[in-house]
């Protein structure tokens, strides 16, 4: 049965509701999941494949995409959902401009109204010029451009009485 919405994020136009559950009489559920509800229509769909841990769901003020944060091998990525084509990105929104994947734990992801542009959170050190400290630091990254932008500096730390 539905036992545990266990994360929620609604639009404040009440239009979609993304959510984390591991309930079994959702559409297409195998195990802990993310989904996405459309209240106009009255449908609900799964948003995550697999049976990994899936955290922190934010949806695109839209519908059309959705991301949210998945724990593999004892660190976290940063996954996207696109409505369009119902296919889930699990790591291209962590990677470097030039397609390496991030060496470091991504997590804490937002979305833009039309779900092109995410900002997330890394340790990584190779995601983008200037980042090389492993210190959490904030990204963007386009998904249309397939850029990826430091848009904060990791604060730096200071020895007391320098």
């Amino acid at each position: 049965g539905a036992q545990d919405g266990v994360q929620l994020a609604a639009l404040d136009d009440g239009g979609f509701v993304v959510f984390s559950s591991s309930a079994t009489n959702l559409p297409g559920s195998d195990g802990p999941g993310i989904y996405l509800r459309d209240l106009a229509a009255g449908k609900t769909t799964r948003v995550s494949t697999g049976r990994r841990m899936t955290l922190d769901p934010v949806v695109a003020r839209n519908g059309t995409a959705v991301a949210f944060t998945i724990v593999v091998d004892g660190g976290s990525r940063i996954a996207v959902w696109h409505a369009d084509t119902n296919t889930t990105e699990w790591a291209s929104v962590e990677t470097g401009s030039s397609g390496q994947l991030a060496n470091g734990r991504s997590d804490d992801a937002s979305i833009s109204d039309d779900g092109t542009r995410i900002a997330f959170t890394s340790t990584a050190k190779n995601l983008a010029p200037g980042q090389s400290s492993g210190v959490k630091a904030v990204y963007v990254r386009d998904l249309v451009a397939k850029t990826t932008t430091l848009v904060s500096e990791p604060a730096k730390a200071y020895e007391v009485g320098s």
